[in-house]
């Protein structure tokens, strides 16, 4: 899986190396910084969401979570970001529009929401980017920056080793607060996400 393109991308976490790789009809983007291939780097694989990202929703923390990513990355020194293009967990964006409006015009949640439209809850599938990572020739050993246990066994079984979990901390609302609670119950994901409020009872609780 050749990288298609690559440059150098200035942002306000500092320089990152991009790349943009394709295989078949997927495609994605990767991000990384430092020596990758020699040391164990922070991973998170991303999928786009174009409300936040773009226009600033606050319906989720996708916006937050790829920005606590870049942040994390800049500290560290080693690591990288895949970003999949998988709107509405990989149902499109006009889905993900029915979604949303179904959420709004009944009170549901988001699971309640796919369930109402008979949607796969997340038929998501992560083999461009462990085919990407691979390609960049990535140290197997990584520190994974992710909630969703669906998306580590894909990677794992992919020929990574997550060593570890690493948290992500920013602030977070109260609409997105209860988003997270949903999917840590409905969708079994692990929630690796404090923010500052949350961060500071969990360290006075030790």
């Amino acid at each position: 899986m050749p990288i298609v393109s690559s440059t150098v991308l200035d942002t306000k976490f500092g320089k990152f190396h991009v790349a943009y790789f394709q295989l078949g009809a997927e495609s994605c983007v990767v991000l990384w910084r430092g020596d990758v291939k020699n040391k164990s780097p922070l991973v998170r694989v991303h999928s786009s969401c174009l409300f936040s990202e773009s226009f600033s929703s606050t319906d989720c923390d996708c916006k937050l979570q790829l920005a606590g990513a870049m942040r994390k990355i800049a500290q560290d020194g080693v690591g990288l970001i895949v970003y999949q293009y998988m709107e509405g967990r990989g149902h499109g964006l006009a889905k993900k529009i029915k979604a949303m409006e179904t959420e709004r015009l009944l009170g549901y949640d988001t699971v309640q929401a796919f369930k109402h439209l008979k949607l796969d809850l997340d038929p998501r599938n992560y083999r461009v980017a462990v085919a990407a990572m691979h390609a960049l020739g990535i140290n197997r050993n990584i520190r994974l920056m992710c909630n969703n246990y669906r998306k580590k066994a894909q990677i794992s079984a992919g020929g990574f080793t997550v060593t570890e979990h690493v948290t992500l901390k920013y602030p977070l609302n109260l609409k997105v607060r209860k988003y997270l609670e949903v999917k840590k119950r409905k969708l079994g994901h692990k929630i690796m996400t404090l923010d500052d409020d949350t961060a500071a009872v969990a360290k006075k609780n030790r």
